[in-house]
This record gives structure tokens, C-alpha cells and sequence, in this order.
């Protein structure tokens, strides 16, 4: 569906923060003259409501028309149902069912579905009117490829307008160049909804028509007895990202079915072998959107818009870092920069290797490492006793056969504990071990642990990284009231209180991240008030993960993340209904700047600096609360991230534990800091 419009602006930079192009092109047709024409008598229809102008394009599933809305009086696109489709049995009806849902999507970057119909055996949908261009068009004029901030930027959007069909049980099945539309205003917006289907699962698998073109088709879609969903427009827009990037399709073919077998059975191409300048994380998202199986894609289009939007500010992707890192045996190696992703698997290829990060933490030795451990250990034992009974029989030579025979079973009898077998290291006998401490506790040690011990606030466990050191406290699971009411001093529209029940316990720092332990694992400090014992502060939410991604690095299993902002307010009440201010207001005048954690009184639960240091970075998105009670919740939806608490600088009306302060992921302010959390396992 093209704009009959005879003169449009060429976009340039598309996306959040693009800039228009210096120079403007020469205007162009947004059709050719052959579509851009009046219908002849044989194309000629007529439906009630509407005055039909020209044919404004075709397509695989019917023809586009320009045409006036009477009962408003505005210009819309008239898609008609080709003939030969609309006779196929319960084609039409489908068709009008789906375009009827799709109505319901009311979304920026989504094409909006004003009305749908059948009159007389036509079957038709009114579409809002584009002028501009659609992305193939836009590639063309730009030698078949764009910059990649550029392509970044196109399907950041496209993904948010896929959120929005996501979120009205559709699936678009149809995501192509040819149908993302970017508009005069540099809008970008995804279009024909035409073989949209619902996602509630009770109709046939089979699409309403196949897509003209098969360069963005997921291997599901040719019939291999799966129903199309979600995943398969992640696969469309990880496809479109590849030809965006590279000026080539993902496979190529000279027959369709040669094309098809490349679709269901050949490995997903690296953008690299085209541009080898494309960075790897570029490859990583690619090869999890288009993966063969797609339990192994994108489960969200959100997913797939966050680590878009982190190559767009040149950081790691999360999703896709995150699955590969789980697929290699060191997660201190999985998909860094100098590993090459095909297909869901991790190649090595000569490019330069950043050194590992700087940050060496306390922990328990890894399945691999204490295999060596204990041969070099017992190897030690060995050489000890062959030393031992070497002394032993200088000093009693003289002695009788059996005085010698009870000296050294003496010697060689020492106390051993059995340990327990684990799943990656067999039984060894123990050469000499230390007895227990009485106090230790009976709960395990966190594998992440250099320390853990009980004391008057309950279960504490200590992570050590190189000389810093950041104690974690354990959250039991429970039930809450989130919020304030209307009443509460400081009380704001978005806090109304919510119950709600977290299944699973967690561990939490009990202060905010130090520039010490900052410092030890990224070596940067990028503080504005600096000091090793105040919090880091000045990070974004996406260095914040960065940060945790070199931390897990180093762990058996990555468990490190930002407390969900449910957490946060669960710790910080630790088991209080108030949320009035936990500081005096002289407390709060005195607030120059930050300061030393942990100098504030901490709460029953053991957890300082809820309030007056810094602002703490959530794992959510900023989304308003729902109204029934909720389990476990994760705002996954939205633009903006949260960060919870009260800083220095924040007013004083503001300081309660309720607060909740939104910023865009690349928000950097002298404020903001952020809290470590981990799974309990």
C-alpha cells in the first residue's frame, strides 16, 4: 500500500534522536505512473460510503485504491480483496474477522484500520493514507543499505508498533520492507494487517494467503504443520535487520524451491560474512531473532526492541547475550566480542580479544577447576607422606617390627568427614579437614559467596571482588501492600496500593553499589562525587547492566541482576505497612551531595540508604500498577525504566518509600545508582 501523493520528502535518519539530512532529495512519485492511475471500467468498484479516486498499488492479496471516506470527508487507502481469494471458502470471512481485531490496534507506529467490510461479494478495508515511502523503496534510494544507527532506528520502531499488535492477540505474519512504511514526517509505521491472525489459537494453521515475498518468512510459515504466533514477526524484523544492514536478503535462491530449503534447513547467514565492520552484537540478535526453532527466539517483541535499543547506544544485547552465555560451558568467554554466532551456535574466528574484565571475585572453585585442585592436593598428600614415613623410619630403625607397625598406623590415621557428592565432581577422601565452626549456619552458601552468617536481621552473604566486598541480605518470600494511599503524606497518582504476594525469596545489597566494588570490576568511576565508600552514581540503566554482565561473568551460574522496583519496596518496608520518610527533615537539609553508605540506620531487615543517597535503578519498565492483585510482578512493557527511592537531591515531599521516578534506559544523572540482586537458588 503506496501513497498516491506526487511529491514526498526522501527520509533520512529515522529513530529517537535521528537528525533530518542536511540536504534535501529531489521529490519523487510515491508510485509508479502504471499504479498511480484512474481504474478502468473493468477495475471499477463501488462501495457504499466511499468515492473511489485511483489505484494507488497492488499487491499479493488485492488492490489499493485511493478514495474519500464520505461520512468524513478524508482521503484513505481502500484495500480490496483480490477476487480469487475472496472466493475461497471462509476466506473472506476470516479475512473481515482478523481486519476487524486488527481495528482494535491503536498504536503509532502501527497503520490504523478505520473500517472493514463486505458489500456485494467485495470484500475491502479503509486504511489511514500514507505519504512517504515504504522501507524498500527507502533502501533503494540509499544503495540498498543503511547506515546501521539508521537501520536501528527503523526497527526499533518497528518493533514498538509490533508490541501494540502483540497486545491486541494479533500476529502481523506479513512483517517486509515493502510493508514498513516510513512517513513524511519520519514515522515509521508498520502496514497490511491483511494476513493478521489471532493468536487465540481455534483457527486452522494455515495463513489467510501466503506473503508475495519469502525473504522475511519464518520456516513455519511454509506449512511445517506449526501455527504461526508472535515469534514469527521477531523473525520478520531480525530478517528485515539483516537486509537493512547488509543490502542482501538472509538467503537467496534462483528457484522458489531452492529458497524454501534454504528457509527451513540452512544456517542463518552472518551479517559479518557481507561486512565484516557490523560489531557482534549485531550478529547475536540477528541469530536468536532468526533462529530455526523458534522457542530459541525472541519470546516479545519487547525483548527484541531492548537489545535493539542497547546497539543503538553501543552496548551489549541482553537477550541474546544472556542465551548464548547459558549455551557455553565458561560464561566468562560466551558471546563477547571475538566469538562469531551462526545458527545459534559459538564459533571462534581471528579478531582481536578484549581482555577478560578486570574483576576477580571470591567464590567457590568452579566443577572444572576442582578436578586439578584436588589431583594437585592429593599429589601434595602423597609427597607429604612419603616424607613423613621417610622421618618415621630414620627415627625407629632400631625399633621392633611391631612398635614401627603401630607408630605409623598412628600417623597415617587422620579424622575425615564424607562430603556429600555433587553432580559434577565424584567422592575424594579427605586428607585433613578443619572441624566445623559451631555458629556456622545450616543454609547452604550462595554459590556466589565468599562468606554467609545469621545475625540479628536475619541471613547475610558476602560477595567479594578483589578488596571490595558487598554484603547481600535474603528477602523471604511474602505478601505486601505496594503504594500509598491517598492520604499519605507525598502520595502520587501512580502509587496506588497494590497487593502484592513475591513466591520466591531474594538476596539484596544492603547499601547501594559502592565506586569501590564499581571501580574493581569495571575500572572506570564515573561518579561526580568521588570517594571509594560513597555510591556510584552518574550510570545509566544500561552501563548498570553492563556492570552486572562482567560480574556474572565470573559466576557458576549469572544470578546477578537489578532488584524488580516489587523488591525494592518489599525490602525497603521490611514488613512495615508506612512509607512515611525514614530521615528527619534536618537530615534532609543538610544534603549537599551523597554520602558514605551505610551511615544512615538501617531498617529491621539490615537494608541502608532506601532514602537520602542515591535514586536505584529497577529491572522494570515504567508501566502504571494494575488493580487486581498481581504474583511476581515485572513491568515488561513500556519506554522508560524505573528507579525507586529517595535521593539527596530529590524534595523532601518526595521522600517516602512509594516514590516512583521514571528515566529513559540512557538517562545519566549525579543521582543515580543502583542496588545489586540475586536469585535465590
Amino acid at each position: 500500500m503506496t501513497s498516491g501523493d506526487p511529491l514526498r520528502k526522501m527520509p533520512g535518519k529515522t529513530g529517537k534522536g535521528a537528525q533530518p539530512q542536511s540536504s534535501t532529495r529531489p521529490a519523487q512519485p510515491a508510485s509508479s505512473p502504471r499504479e498511480s492511475r484512474p481504474p478502468s471500467n473493468d477495475e471499477r468498484i463501488a462501495i457504499s460510503g466511499y468515492h473511489v479516486l485511483q489505484i494507488i498499488g497492488r499487491g499479493s492479496t488485492g488492490t489499493v485504491y485511493r478514495a474519500i471516506q464520505l461520512s468524513l470527508q478524508r482521503e484513505v487507502a481502500l484495500k480490496v480483496l483480490s477476487p480469487d481469494l475472496a472466493r475461497q471458502p471462509g476466506f473472506a470471512e476470516r479475512f473481515v474477522r482478523e481486519a476487524r481485531a486488527a481495528g482494535a490496534v491503536h498504536h503509532p507506529n502501527v497503520v490504523t484500520c478505520y473500517d472493514v467490510g463486505e458489500v456485494g461479494g467485495v470484500v475491502y478495508q479503509a486504511l489511514e493514507l500514507m505519504s512517504g515511502s515504504d522501507l524498500g523503496q527507502h533502501l533503494a534510494s540509499h544503495g540498498g543499505r543503511l547506515p546501521l544507527k539508521d537501520a536501528l532506528g527503523i526497527l526499533i520502531e518497528c518493533a514498538r508498533g509490533l508490541e501494540g499488535i502483540h497486545r491486541a492477540g494479533l500476529a502481523h505474519c506479513d512483517i517486509a520492507p515493502a510493508n514498513i512504511f516510513i512517513t513524511q514526517e519520519e514515522t515509521v509505521k508498520l502496514a497490511d494487517l491483511g494476513l493478521a491472525r489471532s493468536l487465540a489459537g481455534d483457527e486452522a494453521h494455515a495463513p489467510l494467503s501466503l506473503p508475495a515475498t519469502l525473504a522475511t518468512l519464518a520456516p513455519e510459515q511454509l506449512g511445517i504443520g506449526q501455527a504461526p504466533d508472535i515469534r514469527v514477526d521477531t523473525y520478520a524484523l531480525g530478517a528485515t535487520l539483516f537486509i537493512a544492514t547488509t543490502g542482501h536478503p538472509p538467503f537467496d535462491a534462483p528457484t522458489r524451491d531452492e529458497l524454501e530449503r534454504q528457509i527451513l534447513d540452512a544456517p542463518v547467514p552472518d551479517p559479518r560474512d557481507f561486512d565484516p565492520a557490523l560489531p557482534s552484537g549485531l550478529a547475536a540478535v540477528i541469530a536468536k531473532a532468526m533462529a530455526k526453532d523458534r522457542q530459541a527466539r525472541y519470546a516479545t517483541p519487547v525483548q527484541l526492541r531492548e537489545d535493539l535499543e542497547r546497539l543503538q547506544f553501543d552496548f551489549a544485547p541482553m537477550h541474546a547475550t544472556l542465551l548464548e552465555t547459558r549455551r557455553h560451558t565458561n560464561p566468562a568467554h560466551a558471546h563477547r566480542p571475538g566469538t562469531k554466532t551462526v545458527y545459534g551456535h559459538i564459533d571462534t574466528f581471528n579478531e582481536p580479544t578484549p581482555p577478560e574484565p578486570h574483576a576477580v571475585l571470591a567464590e567457590e572453585p568452579s566443577p572444572a577447576h576442582g578436578g586439578v585442585r584436588r589431583a594437585a592436593w592429593l599429589l601434595c598428600g602423597l609427597l607429604a607422606g612419603a616424607v613423613l614415613l621417610s622421618a618415621w623410619w630414620w627415627h625407629a630403625r632400631d625399633a621392633s617390627p611391631a612398635s614401627i607397625g603401630a607408630k605409623l598406623l598412628t600417623v597415617l590415621t587422620v579424622p575425615t568427614v564424607p562430603t556429600a557428592p555433587t553432580e559434577s565432581a565424584s567422592p575424594v577422601v579427605t586428607v585433613a579437614v578443619t572441624p566445623p565452626i559451631a555458629s556456622e549456619p545450616a543454609w547452604p552458601k550462595p554459590v556466589w559467596a565468599s562468606r554467609h552468617g545469621d545475625d540479628d536481621h536475619g541471613r547475610w552473604a558476602d560477595l567479594a571482588v578483589g578488596a571490595a566486598t558487598q554484603r547481600l541480605r535474603y528477602c523471604p518470600p511474602g505478601t505486601f501492600l505496594i503504594g500509598s494511599a491517598a492520604a499519605d503524606a507525598g502520595h502520587h497518582e501512580d502509587e496506588s496500593p497494590l497487593r502484592v504476594t513475591l513466591r520466591h525469596g531474594f538476596w539484596l545489597g544492603d547499601t547501594p553499589v559502592t565506586q569501590r566494588l564499581y571501580d574493581a570490576v569495571m575500572r572506570a568511576n564515573p561518579s561526580t562525587f568521588k570517594g571509594p565508600e560513597l555510591p556510584v552514581e552518574s550510570v545509566n540503566w544500561n552501563e548498570a547492566q553492563l556492570f552486572l554482565q562482567h560480574m556474572n561473568a565470573q559466576l557458576p551460574v549469572p544470578v546477578l541482576r537489578l532488584p524488580t522496583e516489587a523488591e525494592w519496596e518489599y525490602a525497603a518496608r521490611a514488613g512495615s505497612s508506612a512509607v512515611q520518610a525514614q530521615a528527619s527533615a534536618s537530615m534532609h537539609s543538610e544534603r549537599k551531595q551523597t554520602h558514605a553508605v551505610g551511615g544512615a540506620p538501617e531498617n529491621p531487615w539490615g537494608f541502608h540508604d532506601a532514602l537520602g543517597n542515591v535514586l536505584e535503578w529497577c529491572q522494570d519498565f515504567y508501566m502504571p500498577y494494575p488493580i487486581e492483585a498481581v504474583v511476581d510482578p515485572v513491568g515488561w512493557q513500556g519506554i522508560y525504566r524505573v528507579a525507586r527511592g529517595g535521593a539527596w537531591s530529590t524534595p523532601e515531599a518526595d521522600w517516602h518509600l512509594a516514590t516512583r521516578t521514571k528515566y529513559l534506559p540512557v538517562t545519566r544523572f549525579f543521582f543515580l545508582g543502583l542496588r545489586i540482586a540475586a536469585n535465590d537458588p
